[in-house]
């Protein structure tokens, strides 16, 4: 089967796991009925604020020409702000590679700091007229 490498679920008042997005009820379909498949319980993150970053993302991605697909200008955002890891060629060359930013790679508190500086570099050197609160309060409706 392939599916998402993850998707989130949230749990209903009856107690069960339902999906929480149409991305998460196409990889359920895919499963075959009464298939067993082994879950992974992870939290401890912010979705709120996880589905806000990629709000911004892509609200910026429309509103450039430079990169092609909004994962694109995410990479290079986290390459700028250092959420990198160098790697050292053979002829000297530098390359950054950059991190992930899933769940398991990051606690809240440093995904929070790299969401208050990804907001920083976007409203001082992408969108440079950007008001910080204004854009914070546009994100906000993809928290819900």
């Amino acid at each position: 089967l392939l599916m998402p490498a993850w998707f989130f679920m949230r749990r209903t008042s009856a107690g069960y796991l339902a999906p929480d997005d149409d991305r998460a009820m196409k990889a359920l379909v895919k499963i075959p009925r009464d298939a067993v498949v082994r879950v992974e319980i992870k939290s401890g993150r912010s979705v709120p604020m996880m589905r806000k970053y990629w709000a911004m993302i892509h609200k910026v991605h429309e509103n450039q020409s430079r990169y092609v697909t909004p994962e694109q200008l995410e990479k290079a955002l986290c390459v700028y702000l250092g959420h990198c890891d160098m790697l050292y060629m053979r002829d000297g060359t530098e390359v950054r590679v950059p991190r992930s930013i899933a769940f398991d790679k990051l606690s809240q508190a440093e995904f929070n700091d790299l969401y208050d500086r990804t907001v920083a570099m976007v409203c001082e050197h992408i969108i440079p007229r950007l008001d910080r609160g204004k854009l914070r309060d546009e994100l906000e409706s993809f928290a819900a």
